[in-house]
């Protein structure tokens, strides 16, 4: 009878340690397919949300460019002349005072005012002339010297004046912020138009 117990206790320790070690090889194997599953998943999310990232960021240049275009095409801003402002010779930062000097210019600025109050997110929308004139919204104080025609967005657009470009990232140290233009050219007569 001492026998029969030991092979009985030999025996219920063998199924158990077998159930035990078949346990763990199950276990193991669910592990390891879940963690296969959990990085696909994890791999599937990342590109969904990095599908609407870019998506939401073409639609922006999008919309950017569509609303360049509309203004570089707009027969108020077809009016600019060589009576826009200019500040090329000023020897100290000036104060922009386009909604005051009258005519074209106050035109024109009150149509850029009336779009950048609707679209926040445009930080800036500005006009260069060929003459070194220059139109911002918003009206800000100026750098001594501004010459709007040796600015990036100028020079990418009178190299590229049958549409709306977008220009190279670049740090405005005015604002602590990088800023990416869309430009067009507007008419005949070379003069540009930027959103920022």
């Amino acid at each position: 009878k001492n026998l029969f117990q030991s092979l009985r206790f030999k025996l219920s320790l063998i199924l158990v340690l077998f159930f035990f070690f078949s346990m763990l090889v199950m276990n193991l194997f669910t592990l390891i397919n879940l963690n296969r599953t959990s990085v696909a998943d994890q791999n599937n999310e990342v590109n969904g949300q990095l599908t609407l990232v870019h998506d939401h960021i073409e639609s922006l240049f999008d919309d950017m460019i569509y609303n360049v275009d509309y203004f570089a095409k707009n027969s108020l801003v077809k009016q600019i002349d060589d009576s826009i402002t200019s500040y090329v010779h000023t020897s100290e930062p000036t104060k922009m005072t386009p909604s005051l000097n009258g005519g074209v210019e106050s035109n024109i600025f009150d149509a850029l005012a009336n779009f950048g109050k609707t679209h926040p997110k445009y930080q800036y929308i500005s006009l260069g002339t060929e003459q070194g004139g220059y139109i911002q919204y918003p009206d800000e104080t100026i750098s001594a010297g501004f010459d709007p025609r040796v600015r990036p967005w100028y020079e990418l657009s009178k190299a590229n004046p049958d549409s709306a470009i977008i220009g190279d990232p670049y740090y405005f140290d005015q604002d602590d912020a990088v800023l990416v233009s869309v430009s067009q050219a507007i008419g005949t007569i070379f003069h540009a138009l930027a959103g920022h």
